[in-house]
């Protein structure tokens, strides 16, 4: 059986060839010679995307501002319809569809499931007012 074997000396490395041979019922390792060099120095590309770099140096900071953003969406969505204005609920109901997705990247899977409540609570609510208002809803 023939194989390659890598040594390392120092930063650079060298292949050699071998197979194994069985002598006197004993199994021998012997030197064949060097191995062609393809490519032994592998570099590893690295991509930098804006969002991660962002988001790795501001993950706790982002957490206060969205909560507060969230909460302030919930209050606007809730006046809008208590005054029968359903076309401003939906239309920060978007806005708060994106601050969920924003937010649930920082949290834990138990915050994340009293968020989404609160998100599924709030479509309720609207697809309620806006039925009970005649509006038609495609799904």
């Amino acid at each position: 059986m023939v194989y390659t074997r890598k040594v390392r000396r120092g930063s650079k490395t060298y292949l050699y060839k071998y197979k194994s041979q069985r002598v006197n019922g004993k199994v021998k390792s012997i030197y064949i010679g060097k191995e062609l060099q393809k490519s032994v120095s592998k570099k590893i590309k690295v991509k930098k995307h804006k969002t991660t770099n962002r988001l790795r140096l501001g993950i706790k900071k982002d957490v206060p501002e969205y909560l507060m953003h969230f909460n302030s969406l919930m209050n606007e969505i809730n006046n809008s319809l208590s005054s029968q204005d359903v076309d401003s609920a939906i239309k920060n109901y978007k806005e708060l569809l994106n601050t969920y997705h924003r937010l649930i990247r920082h949290l834990d899977n138990e915050d994340k499931l009293q968020i989404y409540n609160k998100v599924k609570q709030t479509y309720d609510s609207i697809t309620f007012a806006a039925e009970s208002l005649g509006f038609t809803i495609k799904k």
